[in-house]
């Protein structure tokens, strides 16, 4: 009797606890009723279900593209200080409360240390929402605000520049930079109004451009 005891467990449950199987030539799409029973029965027999353990946990969740301008430092220097100023001025207007507050302040410091290793001065760079102000012997800026009129392209199908129309004038834009291509498409399409900022001289160049979403 002992030694049918133990075979019998070492077997596993009794017949009749075994995982009820699907009817023959059926074997997707079958339900199969389970009673509280055979749970249990199969539980204490150590043959529940397991899942096999991931050997690769890492999996892409997205992904980010990064962009490195590649110029002299001379030119680099005025748009770095421009996003120094409007950070530092977003800073001021955040709550030192405000989680994002630390993150931002520590963003300003990368601005300020790119700003002097361009040869600028960081700490003499005001908060301004509007950028830095225009030194003496420097361009002032101009803005032009108003709707996409006409994309250029030459006769290689190449992105030449825009043309920009208010209720008054249009102003015409040069520009070979795929981005405000694709930015100036994107106006046209769903005509959003645009204010470009550019440098005054003979042949002004665009400083930036800001989008009105409405």
């Amino acid at each position: 009797m002992g030694g049918s005891e133990e075979d019998a467990e070492a077997d596993g449950p009794p017949a009749g606890d075994q995982a009820p199987a699907p009817p023959a030539g059926e074997h997707v799409g079958v339900t199969a009723p389970v009673s509280d029973e055979q749970v249990k029965a199969w539980l204490a027999a150590g043959i529940e279900e397991r899942t096999p353990a991931m050997g690769n946990w890492r999996y892409v969740v997205g992904t980010f593209q990064v962009k490195i301008p590649v110029s002299r430092g001379d030119m680099l220097l005025r748009d770095e200080e421009n996003t120094l100023a409007i950070m530092k001025w977003r800073l001021d207007q955040m709550a030192s409360t405000n989680r994002w507050h630390p993150v931002l302040e520590r963003y300003v410091g990368y601005l300020s240390a790119r700003v002097d290793g361009l040869g600028g001065d960081s700490t003499s760079i005001e908060p301004s929402p509007d950028g830095v102000l225009a030194r003496d012997g420097e361009g002032r800026e101009h803005r032009f605000t108003g709707r996409v009129y006409e994309v250029v392209f030459d006769c290689f199908g190449d992105f030449e520049g825009f043309v920009l129309r208010d209720c008054r004038e249009r102003r015409a834009f040069r520009s070979c930079e795929p981005a405000i291509r694709d930015l100036v498409l994107q106006a046209c399409r769903q005509r959003l109004k645009l204010a470009v900022y550019v440098e005054e001289g003979a042949d002004p160049e665009i400083r930036r451009i800001v989008v009105t979403c409405c």
